[in-house]
């Protein structure tokens, strides 16, 4: 399985001090069995917050190939050796500094997104209507009422004139 082991190391340490620990660890990984070893060290850092009266750390990652009882042995040495204020391991599923490729499309789906992208989007702008003052807005808005009112009226004699000849 793949693992990836991040480890802050205390930065009140001198960077020698620091570099012989997670030089440690390193040499911890191959001595328990973990192969195919890649190095990432960052330096000291500043933390996101304080952790252990600590505001500064000395990062180091490394991602490497190992069995579940290797990481176990790995992280009971680095609770056990001191000076490293956090550690993280997780299983690494896949490179997270490369992008995926994207899948290539088929001719017919890409035709078929063409074709979507044509008719979805129209080339004309609509035209708005110009926007009314508050007296045309209100005249307008009683003329419907009136028109509304009238139908409705209409209607009703309708309905009057049924019920009556029955």
């Amino acid at each position: 399985m793949r693992y990836e082991l991040t480890v802050i190391v205390a930065g009140d340490l001198d960077e020698k001090e620091a570099g012989q620990r997670l030089a440690d660890v390193k040499k911890n990984l191959t001595t328990f069995g973990a192969t195919d070893i890649k190095e990432q060290l960052a330096g000291r850092q500043p933390l996101a917050y304080s952790i252990a009266k600590q505001n500064q750390g000395y990062y180091g990652t490394w991602e490497f190939e190992s069995t579940g009882e290797t990481v176990n042995k790995i992280e009971r040495d680095l609770k056990l050796g001191g000076q490293v204020v956090r550690w993280l391991t997780v299983q690494a599923y896949k490179n997270p500094y490369t992008i995926a490729e994207t899948p290539k499309l088929s001719d017919e789906a890409r035709s078929a997104e063409e074709l979507l992208r044509r008719t979805s989007g129209t080339t004309e702008t609509k035209k708005r209507a110009p926007k009314k003052g508050a007296a045309e807005g209100e005249a307008e808005g009683a003329d419907r009422e009136k028109q509304l009112d009238d139908a409705l009226g209409k209607l009703l004699s309708e309905d009057e004139t049924t019920t009556t000849k029955e």
